[in-house]
């Protein structure tokens, strides 16, 4: 033993010096403890205060109606994505069959535009020689109009009048445009016939389309104003109820009992409306998508006409006497599918969407993370030369050292449009969600944090082949297994435990990480599109940590928002938490066994 620790060593101050070494270890563990604790206990402090507060404000929003105008809201959102598809269908066969009269007229209109912008001098001079009846006057000033519009014709670009190289093949059609906007006159704003039969032959042709997505549009517009007036009467409770107790609420609720009725009539003008509209479909269209589009708008309607019957007889059981429990409280939020905050209605807060966000980025960061981490622990610890040691375990671990922000910046700036570059190829088109229409999405995110992970789980793996007994190992060679073999059959099933123990390490490193996902993950917080299959991995999306971080800064201490994001903090600390427990256990258990 040390000098320093026997009991005849020196003293400082009158004290050995070995008790200044326990006293000063001591203290600092304290310490270290009495800071856990002191976190822990203010973040369950501020956690559990949110449900109390939580309760009131459901108390609130049911007494003051909004709840009930939640159901007109959500159908009026269904309704609206019903209507998409109709809108949809439209455009789309009419970009199929109408490409050329829709170029003509667009391009035409803006050509009139800029004609207004470029030449407003020449036109109010020709409108005054018009009224001085000059002959002489009205020719030049006619002139001066027709040489400032034969001057934008030369310095307009093409691509600015036909975007989408409608009219690329066409030069005839491309001679015809340019003679028509010579020929315009814009006192008189009537448009050259070639742009007039344009305009006819596209209304005539899309008449029946125009129909049934005029149909479904006029069908919604009962509820939706059904819809914002009682949400204006909600908010004119909520406000005026706010600090008084004696406020009375049965008799400014009546409004939204009253409605039920009315309610009722405007959904089932809905549903009949869009029943007509999807009668009044043709039977074929031209567009590729747009026939897929009417077997859509046929499954959606009935789907969504079918939701709506729910949703309405949910609110005709609506009370806004009944009392919201403790369970309806915990429930609305740990089950609930929206987190709504900073809007004028009124704050939701839904745990599900980042829950699933957060698990989502995960998975993808550990798919990607293990195999490299392990195949590289693997070669590395019993494959590998000294001298690949040495190189290949220093780079692996060197990519600790990079800041988060600057991955996430790598991650914005370069892998977002690489993957957009990658997917757009139409040997991958068979992937779902491919090609990528946002740089910033969920599976962006999950790479970079992939990246982040493998030096974790890379020493921590190679930390428990390490630890594998020799013996084993030359048992097996000797009796005339190869290395390979002996790898797979004898080393990774002993260290096994502790290879899970690492992946799980690994994983509370990546649940953990905010900076990434805040910068690359797009941020939406919303459900996955489940019906899109793997597709929901090029979603935008949003993680638990990347809330806290961006939403803290801009509560007010002790609101129902700020207890919102404690409990968050507190939910993410019990996983982290559950998730190092399992992996300790499982170390203590592979060092027992090996």
């Amino acid at each position: 033993m040390a000098s320093q620790f026997v009991s005849g060593s020196r003293r400082v101050l009158g004290v050995r010096r070995h008790l200044w070494i326990r006293g000063f270890f001591g203290t600092s563990a304290f310490i270290s403890a009495l800071v856990i604790f002191l976190i822990s206990t203010f973040l369950v402090w501020e956690a559990v205060r949110f449900f109390p507060a939580h309760r009131a404000e459901l108390r609130l929003a049911r007494r003051s109606g909004q709840e009930y105008v939640d159901y007109l809201i959500r159908e009026t959102a269904w309704s609206q994505k019903v209507l998409g598809l109709f809108r949809q269908l439209y455009y789309r066969e009419r970009e199929n069959r109408f490409a050329v009269e829709t170029a003509l007229i667009e391009g035409f209109e803006l050509f009139e535009e800029r004609i207004e912008e470029l030449a407003e001098e020449e036109i109010e001079a020709w409108d005054v020689a018009l009224t001085s009846g000059d002959d002489g006057e009205v020719r030049r000033a006619k002139e001066r109009y027709l040489a400032k519009v034969r001057e934008l014709l030369r310095v307009v670009k093409w691509a600015e009048v036909d975007p989408f190289g409608r009219l690329e093949d066409d030069s005839a059609i491309k001679a015809a445009l340019i003679e028509a906007v010579l020929e315009y006159d814009p006192l008189l704003g009537n448009r050259p016939a070639l742009v007039t039969k344009a305009s006819q032959d596209r209304e005539q042709g899309l008449v029946v389309l125009e129909k049934a997505k005029r149909l479904a549009e006029l069908s919604a517009k009962p509820l939706e104003h059904l819809r914002d007036r009682l949400a204006g009467e909600a908010l004119t409770i909520r406000r005026e109820s706010e600090g008084r107790d004696d406020f009375d609420f049965a008799d400014h609720v009546a409004v939204m009992v009253e409605a039920r009725e009315e309610h009722a009539r405007a959904v089932r003008r809905l549903q009949e409306g869009i029943g007509e509209a999807v009668a009044a479909l043709p039977d074929e269209v031209g567009a590729p998508a747009g026939r897929a589009l009417l077997i859509e708008l046929e499954e959606a309607s009935r789907k969504w006409c079918e939701r709506l019957e729910e949703s309405l007889a949910s609110a005709s059981e609506w009370d806004w006497r009944e009392e919201v429990g403790w369970s309806e409280s915990v429930g609305a939020f740990f089950f609930g599918v929206e987190w709504r905050v900073g809007s004028s209605w009124r704050q939701v807060f839904g745990l599900l969407p980042l829950i699933t966000g957060t698990l989502l980025v995960s998975l993808i960061a550990m798919v990607v993370a293990v195999p490299f981490a392990l195949g590289a622990a693997v070669y590395v610890n019993q494959l590998a030369t000294r001298r690949e040691q040495n190189l290949i375990k220093p780079a692996i671990e060197m990519v600790q050292a990079i800041p988060s922000v600057v991955l996430g910046f790598f991650g914005v700036v370069v892998l977002g449009d690489l993957l957009m570059e990658v997917s757009a190829s139409r040997w991958l088109s068979w992937f779902p969600g491919f090609p990528v229409t946002e740089r910033l999405n969920v599976l962006n995110a999950g790479l970079l944090l992939g990246l982040m992970a493998v030096p974790t789980v890379f020493t921590l793996c190679e930390d428990a082949l390490h630890r594998v007994p020799l013996a084993l190992s030359e048992a097996s060679l000797a009796l005339g297994a190869s290395r390979v073999h002996t790898v797979s059959r004898v080393v990774i099933p002993v260290a096994f435990s502790g290879i899970v123990a690492g992946v799980l390490l690994g994983f509370g490193r990546v649940i953990g990480e905010t900076m990434v996902v805040l910068l690359v993950a797009g941020n939406r917080i919303a459900m996955p599109s489940w019906g899109a299959g793997l597709g929901v991995l090029t979603e935008p999306g949003h993680t638990m940590t990347g809330v806290i971080a961006d939403e803290m800064g801009s509560v007010t201490a002790g609101t129902l928002h700020y207890r919102a994001l404690f409990l968050l903090g507190l939910i993410l600390f019990v996983i982290s938490l559950v998730v190092h427990l399992g992996a300790q256990r499982l170390v203590k258990r592979y060092l027992r066994h090996a």
